[in-house]
């Protein structure tokens, strides 16, 4: 009976858990003795989450929920201070972009390994894939011809000189970058090149996320970005918006005022 009181009031050095209504919450101070109290849920979550809040106090490494800051805040500060100085820069740069595009203002204290699973979840399902169009399809019919395999579009032969699938395209699309005389691009890269000329010639966001497979609006904003150019093409449309007045002696410009509002 007194264990049950004890709960019920919430209180004591120990940061017990309360109660409020059908759920129990922790009450408990920061290091810095800002008092915080939040519900959880079950009583033995509550439990589960006081141990862990006086775990990583007396570790060093609680962080106050109210200065947590955004994931893309986050991403900002390690891009330029941590991996700047790595070799593997361009690529943390890559991956953090499709991050930031989910997680974006989501404060780190609120992202949860169930959150993690789910963001992973969502990738898995992310469909990389353009239907093809009338000249893509010529192209194929046209690599048949050369290919001369009844089975795969794109064969390659193994060691002891057997057909197999194509498992790699790095080494000859490396090659073809070479022979452009292209630098600094990725094979993925033509997949943006494709969402973001795709928009700028027109297209919406929905039917471009329908294209690209892809089940999450947010995935299809990180691929549709826009030129500089275009973007100030769009500006210089803002001119035609506004029309201006015809010029008159005639009339009192108190009245050509009048006029106009009408």
């Amino acid at each position: 009976m007194q264990t049950s009181q004890n709960k019920k009031r919430g209180r004591g050095k120990n940061y017990s858990p309360f109660q409020s209504g059908d759920r129990w919450g922790v009450d408990y101070r920061t290091p810095e003795g800002r008092r915080v109290r939040k519900l959880i849920g079950t009583y033995e979550d509550a439990k589960s989450e006081r141990t862990k809040i006086e775990t990583t106090k007396k570790a060093g490494l609680y962080v106050d929920e109210s200065k947590s800051p955004t994931f893309e805040d986050f991403s900002k500060e390690y891009l330029a201070n941590v991996s700047a100085q790595k070799a593997s820069h361009a690529t943390e740069k890559r991956l953090m972009g499709n991050l930031v595009a989910y997680f974006d203002q989501t404060k780190l204290s609120k992202i949860t390994r169930q959150k993690v699973r789910d963001y992973h979840s969502l990738r898995a399902k992310d469909v990389s894939g353009v239907p093809l169009d009338s000249i893509a399809r010529h192209e194929l019919a046209e690599h048949k011809t050369r290919a001369k395999n009844e089975e795969l579009v794109f064969p390659s032969f193994d060691n002891n000189g057997n057909i197999v699938p194509l498992s790699d395209v790095k080494t000859a699309f490396k090659q073809a970058l070479q022979d452009a005389g292209i630098a600094d691009f990725r094979f993925r890269d033509s997949r943006h090149a494709f969402a973001s000329h795709y928009v700028m010639r027109g297209g919406n966001l929905y039917t471009l996320g329908k294209i690209l497979g892809q089940r999450d609006i947010k995935m299809t904003q990180r691929y549709a970005k826009l030129s500089p150019d275009f973007i100030q093409g769009e500006k210089e449309r803002l001119d035609s918006i506004w029309t201006i007045g015809p010029k008159t002696t005639q009339e009192h410009p108190a009245q050509v005022a009048s006029n106009l509002i009408q």
